[in-house]
C-alpha cells in the first residue's frame, strides 16, 4: 500500500521553492512607484519648459499680433467709400470695386507698373547669380581671420539703413558738393546734376549696384550655409574621378544647393510687384526729373497718400500687389511640382 504521509522535508522543499519565486520576482507594486514618479517628474519638467517657451514667444506673437494681424481689417478699406462723418472710418459704405478703377485708367501708373517688374526681374537675377558666386569663392578661402573680416565686410552694408546708404548717395551725387562732381570740377570739367532728365539713363545702373552692394551680403549667407551642408565625400569622389575645381561646382556645388537657389526664387516672386521705399524714394531724393525711370508702385502710392490723403486708393493698391504676389508664388509652385515635384515648396 502507497503510502501518503508526509514529512518534514516534503512540505519544506515547496515552501522553499516558493520564497525563492517570491524574491526572484520582484513585487509589481513596489517596482512602478519609482517609474511613475519619474514619469510624473518629467512630465512636470515639460510642462514648465513648455511655459518657458511660451512665456519667450509671448513678446514677439503680440508684436506679430498687432502689426500683421489687426490691420488685416484696414484692407476692407479698399472696398469702401470713406466718410469721415462716422464714429469710425472703417464703418464707412461698401463700394465694390470703385476704388480700383484708377489703376487701370491712370496712364503713367502702367510706367511705373513696368519699373517695378523689370527693376525686380534685374534684382532677382543678380541676387541669384552674384551671391552663389561669391559663396562658392569663399570656399577657397583657408585662413578663419581672412573669412570672418570679408564676412563683415559683406554683411556691415545690409546692416545699414536706408536712410544712410541716401546720405552716402548724396555725399557722391550732390551738385554742389559731391564727390563726383567735386572729382568732375577738380579736372577742369564742369558740374553735372544728377537729379535732372540728362541723368535717367544713369539712374537704373546706380539703383542696382546700391541694391547689390547692400543685400550681396544677406543672400549670401544663404547659399554659403547650403554649401557647407554638403556631404564632403561628394567632392573626394569627385577629385577620385579627376574633376577640376570647377567641374566640382558644377557637378556637386551648384546641384546641392539647387534647393535654396529655387526656394528663394520663388519666395522673391511674391514681391515682383513690391519695390524698396527706402531704395527708391529716399536714394533718389524723391526727384521729379528722375520719375520715369525711379518711380515704382509703392513710391507713387505714398507720394498720392502724401501729396492727396488718398489712403483708400493707396489700400486697393496695396491689396492688389499682395493678391498678385500669392498668385505668383502659387502658380510657380504649381510650375515646380509638374517639372520637378521634389524641390516644391508645397
Amino acid at each position: 500500500m502507497e503510502d501518503t504521509s508526509f514529512t518534514r522535508e516534503n512540505v519544506a522543499e515547496p515552501a522553499a521553492a516558493a520564497e525563492e519565486a517570491r524574491i526572484a520576482v520582484p513585487d509589481a507594486s513596489v517596482n512602478t512607484q519609482p517609474e511613475q514618479k519619474s514619469k510624473k517628474k518629467r512630465s512636470k519638467v515639460h510642462r514648465v519648459n513648455a511655459i518657458m517657451v511660451w512665456i519667450m514667444m509671448a513678446p514677439g506673437l503680440l508684436y506679430l499680433l498687432i502689426n500683421n494681424f489687426l490691420p488685416l481689417y484696414g484692407l476692407t478699406m479698399a472696398f469702401r467709400e470713406p466718410d469721415f462723418s462716422l464714429d469710425s472710418v472703417l464703418l464707412s459704405p461698401f463700394n465694390g470695386f470703385e476704388n480700383f478703377e484708377f489703376i487701370f485708367q491712370d496712364p503713367t501708373i502702367w510706367l511705373y507698373v513696368r519699373n517695378t517688374v523689370l527693376y525686380n526681374l534685374v534684382f532677382m537675377a543678380l541676387n541669384i547669380v552674384i551671391p552663389i558666386t561669391v559663396a562658392v569663392l569663399f570656399t577657397l578661402i583657408r585662413s578663419k581671420w581672412a573669412k570672418k573680416t570679408y564676412q563683415t565686410c559683406l554683411l556691415f552694408p545690409n546692416l545699414m539703413s536706408w536712410v544712410i546708404v541716401s546720405y552716402i548717395a548724396l555725399a557722391l551725387f550732390s551738385n554742389e558738393n559731391g564727390l563726383i562732381n567735386a572729382i568732375i570740377k577738380a579736372c577742369g570739367g564742369t558740374g553735372f546734376d544728377f537729379y535732372s532728365e540728362d541723368a535717367q539713363p544713369y539712374w537704373p545702373v546706380i539703383l542696382t549696384l546700391f541694391n547689390v552692394w547692400k543685400t550681396v551680403g544677406f543672400q549670401f549667407l544663404f547659399y554659403y550655409s547650403a554649401l557647407l551642408g554638403i556631404n564632403p565625400s561628394l567632392y573626394e569622389a569627385a577629385k577620385l574621378d579627376g574633376a577640376t575645381y570647377w567641374q566640382q561646382v558644377k557637378y556637386v556645388s551648384l546641384p546641392g544647393i539647387k534647393p535654396m537657389i529655387i526656394t528663394l526664387f520663388v519666395m522673391g516672386l511674391a514681391g515682383m510687384f513690391r519695390s524698396d521705399y527706402g531704395l527708391f524714394y529716399l536714394v533718389t531724393s524723391n526727384a521729379g526729373p528722375l520719375y520715369p525711370v525711379t518711380q515704382t508702385i509703392d513710391t507713387f502710392v505714398f507720394n498720392a497718400l502724401k501729396g492727396n490723403g488718398d489712403f483708400v486708393s493707396s489700400s486697393a493698391v496695396g491689396l492688389l500687389q499682395s493678391v498678385i504676389g500669392f498668385i505668383l508664388i502659387v502658380g510657380a509652385n504649381l510650375v515646380l511640382r509638374k517639372v520637378d515635384k521634389e524641390n516644391a515648396l508645397f
